[in-house]
């Protein structure tokens, strides 16, 4: 026959006449990984034989993972510097120009008008992809430094006099755009960043899991990660790139995780 036991509550009282269950005691013993410690023998042994005890259990816990220590408080100086990743520029030739006659006699160039109105050039030294368009106005970009993009807007305009555009001449060079990225060694909590500076931040993670951090001063616009990542664009000098670095980790200290 089937018997229906209910399991007793540790909170109810025994029925009257049952034994009285053993008392709790202090464990004699205590210790990590298998190892006992003597605990009267520790105690009366002083407070070193005790503190020694504690940082021996202490690293074994740090060696399990079951506590973490609170790193010291991260310092600008100590972080890598942002770095230019692409600089934007454009450039005039004052001339105009036959596109399907520069792609008969350039080599390293792709052109389908179908698909874009303008030639795409490429240089190798310094690497370089340039659009070039009918009216003569070139676009550079693929470089990490202004020289080399201001080098290779005059190779191009090497090249256009070589085919047979003597006209041709390097002018009107203007850096439009510098692309640099970052990183700080912390997360950061987005939405509160958010809603912290309305003024200036912009966070939809329905849409991009990214913040959007325009800055007035310098000009640029930030796009912050949760994991500290962060690109800076429309920097017109590098030293826009490295203020507005050092301008948001102050911010971003602020909202770490």
């Amino acid at each position: 026959t089937h018997t229906n036991t209910r399991l007793r509550s540790p909170f109810v009282l025994p029925p009257s006449g049952a034994p009285a269950p053993e008392r709790a005691t202090m464990p004699s013993t205590f210790g990590f990984g298998g190892k006992a410690v003597d605990m009267k023998k520790l105690f009366s042994s002083g407070e070193d034989a005790l503190d020694e005890a504690i940082e021996e259990d202490m690293k074994e816990l740090l060696a399990l993972d079951m506590v973490k220590i609170e790193k010291e408080d991260v310092k600008f100086e100590d972080i890598p510097k942002p770095r230019v990743a692409n600089v934007v520029s454009k450039m005039d030739l004052k001339t105009e120009l036959e596109l399907r006659n520069v792609a008969a006699k350039c080599r390293n160039v792709v052109y389908n008008p179908k698909r874009n109105a303008a030639l795409v050039l490429r240089i190798r030294t310094p690497k370089t992809t340039a659009l070039v368009y009918h009216t003569g106005k070139v676009t550079l970009m693929g470089n990490r430094k202004v020289e080399e993009s201001r080098l290779a807007g005059k190779k191009i305009t090497r090249i256009m006099q070589k085919i047979g555009y003597e006209n041709a001449k390097f002018s009107n060079f203007q850096v439009t755009n510098i692309l640099g990225t970052a990183a700080v060694p912390f997360q950061i909590r987005l939405q509160a960043l958010s809603d912290g500076h309305k003024d200036y931040a912009n966070f939809m993670p329905d849409m991009f899991p990214g913040l959007t951090y325009r800055m007035v001063d310098p000009r640029v616009v930030l796009i912050i990660h949760v994991s500290g990542k962060m690109m800076i664009m429309g920097a017109k000098v590098p030293e826009h790139i490295h203020k507005a670095f050092r301008d948001i980790f102050p911010v971003l200290k602020q909202f770490k995780k």
